[in-house]
C-alpha cells in the first residue's frame, strides 16, 4: 500500500521536493498517503510528475481506496 510513497521517493528523493516539484502541499501530500482520498487534479498532477503509465493508475489511486473502505466496512 506503500507504493506511491516509494514512487515519490524514487523520483524526488522526498515528499519535501515532489511538493516543490508539483506545487502539491508536503502536508496534503503526506495526508493523501495515509487516507488516501486524492482529489482528481492532485491525482491527474502526481501522474504527471511520476511518469505514471495509464495502465498503473489504478494501482497507486484506487486500488488503496478501495482497499481501505473494505478495512473500514469490516471492521
Amino acid at each position: 500500500m506503500d507504493d506511491l510513497k516509494f514512487l515519490i521517493k524514487a523520483r524526488y528523493g522526498s515528499v519535501a521536493k515532489c511538493s516543490e516539484a508539483t506545487g502539491i502541499s508536503t502536508d496534503t501530500i503526506n495526508r493523501r498517503l495515509k487516507d488516501h482520498d486524492w482529489r482528481m487534479s492532485e491525482a491527474d498532477t502526481l501522474i504527471k510528475a511520476l511518469n505514471i503509465p495509464k495502465s498503473s493508475i489504478y494501482l497507486y489511486f484506487f486500488e488503496p481506496m478501495l482497499e481501505k473502505t473494505q478495512e473500514m466496512r469490516q471492521g
